[in-house]
Parts: structure tokens; C-alpha cells; sequence
């Protein structure tokens, strides 16, 4: 009989954020596919949300979600827990990482790889993202 291991909290990570992506893009399609024509703020709440849950993956090898702990990832509790942090907070944050304001190598290196579109898209997903 063949052993399976545990998928890594990355894989798990990344698994939940493209169900979550699937699951924003379907509804928003079956709102429109049955006639109803969904508030286009809330559709593209969604969407954006969607698009950081997507984008997320990376962020939580570290940071990862309070349910799963900090087993695998880097032991180091002064690294902060992202999840329900609120939207104008993270995207100060990150802003700061980017242009060196604040300084951590590995967030200032995360931070100048995106965009204004893809800090927004994080922002709304973590802080609306209770694991």
C-alpha cells in the first residue's frame, strides 16, 4: 500500500487561495448567468479579493494562518500575523517596504515585486480573510 505525505502548508496555501479565486469567479458568473445583475462595487470587491487570495500563496510561507501555526514555516515569532490585518494598515505596510522606509530584506524584496493593483488585491483579501 503506497504512503502519502501531508501537503506542505505552501501547497495547502496555495490550494486554498485558487478554490477561493474559483469559487469568487464562479458566483460572480452564475449572478450574471441567472439574470441578476450583481452590484458592480460588490463584483469587484470580489474579484480584487479573488485576485490577493490568488497572489497570497507567496506570502503565507511565512506568514501563515492562524489555524495551521507556525510548524513548517520559518520559526520566528516576530514575524506578524497578516490575517484580518485591516486593509489601510497592510497597504501602509507594504508601501513602506517598498521604498525602503521600513526595514526587513525579505519584505522590502516581496514589497518592490508589486504593483499599487496587487497591494490592493492583498489588502482586501487579508483583511476580510478570518482563517
Amino acid at each position: 500500500m503506497p504512503t502519502y505525505s501531508q501537503p506542505s502548508n505552501r501547497t495547502r496555501s496555495h490550494q486554498a487561495g485558487l478554490a477561493a479565486f474559483i469559487l469568487a469567479l464562479v458566483a460572480i458568473c452564475a449572478g450574471v448567468g441567472i439574470g441578476l445583475r450583481p452590484n458592480n462595487a460588490v463584483a469587484e470587491d470580489a474579484e480584487i479579493r479573488a485576485y490577493g487570495a490568488y497572489l497570497a500563496s507567496e506570502c503565507v510561507t511565512c506568514h501563515t494562518p492562524p489555524d495551521i501555526g507556525r510548524d513548517n514555516a520559518v520559526e520566528n515569532t516576530a514575524i506578524p500575523q497578516i490575517y484580518g490585518l485591516p486593509s489601510e494598515a497592510f497597504k501602509t505596510a507594504m508601501v513602506e517596504y517598498r521604498s525602503g522606509t521600513r526595514s526587513n530584506s525579505a519584505m522590502i524584496s516581496a514589497a518592490q515585486a508589486l504593483d499599487d493593483q496587487q497591494i490592493e488585491a492583498l489588502a482586501a483579501y487579508f483583511s476580510t480573510h478570518q482563517h
